[in-house]
């Protein structure tokens, strides 16, 4: 199968990816109660006191576990 969506994996590893995170979803989904949910979210008005008066810029704001990836070929 050719690459029609991106050049840099094949598009049957990007449908077996897709397929792998729905079902995930789906799990997770299945597992949510509404106790889980509302204890589960941001907290907007500490991140905007944050994000204001510790002058971060967009990124760092969150913490990522490795190295926020560059110049990633897309294809259009």
């Amino acid at each position: 199968m050719a690459n029609k969506y991106l050049n840099y994996i094949t598009d049957e590893h990007l449908f077996e990816c897709i397929e792998n995170l729905h079902n995930s979803y789906l799990r997770a989904k299945a597992n949510i109660t509404k106790s889980k949910f509302y204890r589960n979210k941001i907290d907007t008005i500490k991140l905007t006191f944050d994000y204001k008066f510790n002058e971060m810029c967009n990124l760092s704001i969150f913490k990522f576990s490795q190295p926020f990836p560059q110049n990633l070929p897309i294809q259009k």
